[in-house]
This record gives structure tokens, C-alpha cells and sequence, in this order.
């Protein structure tokens, strides 16, 4: 079953402004009064670890059904390479006891690579300690650079089949954003 409740963004990459701009352009595009209330917003500068006291603490004052690392390269603050970064941070999230969306990245398609079997940038512990992994994948650019065509696949799921993969359609308009 599903259960909706309040989400908590935690962004390492930009800053409450953007962020703001991007959620009242989003609720636009899904045609909201708003955008919702209980979407919650932390402009971190420290690692996740190091965050993990503050996170505690909106979590239960809040009511924070999800949390979304923005991301977990930058939320690593450490060598994403090894297991002695990435270990620890998977494992910091995990302590929260809640559902989480990490957002990550990979390296450049290199001569000769499929884009599809491009793994998250650093330790395959990231993509281990993952009960499930999406990737996105940008289609060719057309000639209107104010829509984006997307592919996600489902590369990784712990409790049941590979989801089928889902073609996402991102329209940038001038005052919203909507996604078919």
C-alpha cells in the first residue's frame, strides 16, 4: 500500500530560491493550488552523516513520510569511489526509517559504452545498498529546446520483477512545468 504524507528535499546542488521557483513551476504544470505544504526544503552544506541529527529532528517534527538526496555524490562529502564513503552515508539514510529517493549521477558515455549499462559514478556499493535503481536517459535533442524527452529504466529491484521502462515527457514553459 501506499501511504502519502510529507516529503523532505535535501539539496546539495542548489539553493531555496531555485528550488521554490521550480516547485511553483511544477505545481503549475500539475495544475495544484500551490504548492503543497508539506513539502519541505534543507539547503545542506555538511555531509548526510553529519546531517543526520537535523534530519532526525524534521523528520519527527514533520511528519516526513520521504526523504529526496539531491545529490548523494555531494551528499557523500568524501570519495565516492570506495566503500569506506559510501558505505556509511547508505547507511546513514537507512537509519532515518523512512522511503527515500537518492538522486545520483554517472560518468560520460565513453567510445564504445552503451548509455544503458552505465552505473552510478563511484563505488558499486551505491548501487548495491539500493533496493531499487532507475536510470535516465535523454533522448536526442529536437528542434524545441523547451521539451525533454526522457527515458527511465528500471535497472535494480530487490522485490520483484525489473519495472518496464516509462518514456517521460518534460515541457519547460515559461511559468510551468509539466511532465506526460
Amino acid at each position: 500500500a501506499v501511504t502519502q504524507g510529507p516529503v523532505l528535499v535535501v539539496d546539495w546542488e542548489l539553493d531555496a530560491d531555485v528550488t521554490a521557483r521550480r516547485a511553483r513551476q511544477l505545481s503549475r504544470g500539475l495544475r495544484l493550488q500551490g504548492v503543497p505544504t508539506d513539502l519541505h526544503y534543507l539547503n545542506a552544506a555538511d555531509s548526510l552523516i553529519h546531517l543526520l541529527g537535523r534530519l532526525s529532528d524534521a523528520i519527527s517534527a514533520h511528519g516526513i513520510r520521504l526523504i529526496i538526496i539531491d545529490s548523494m555524490g555531494l551528499a557523500i562529502a568524501g570519495d565516492n569511489q570506495s566503500e569506506e564513503g559510501v558505505i556509511p552515508a547508505m547507511g546513514a539514510l537507512r537509519a532515518l526509517g523512512i522511503a527515500s529517493v537518492v538522486i545520483d549521477h554517472q560518468s560520460h558515455v565513453q567510445t564504445g559504452q552503451e548509455y544503458r549499462e552505465k552505473a552510478q559514478f563511484g563505488s558499486v556499493y551505491k548501487g548495491n545498498l539500493s533496493r531499487m535503481v532507475w536510470q535516465l536517459e535523454r533522448a536526442d535533442q529536437g528542434a524545441d529546446s523547451s521539451v525533454v524527452d526522457l527515458m527511465a529504466r528500471c535497472r535494480k529491484a530487490n522485490f520483484g520483477p525489473l519495472e518496464s521502462d516509462l518514456g517521460l515527457r518534460v515541457i519547460f514553459g515559461t511559468d510551468a512545468i509539466s511532465v506526460n
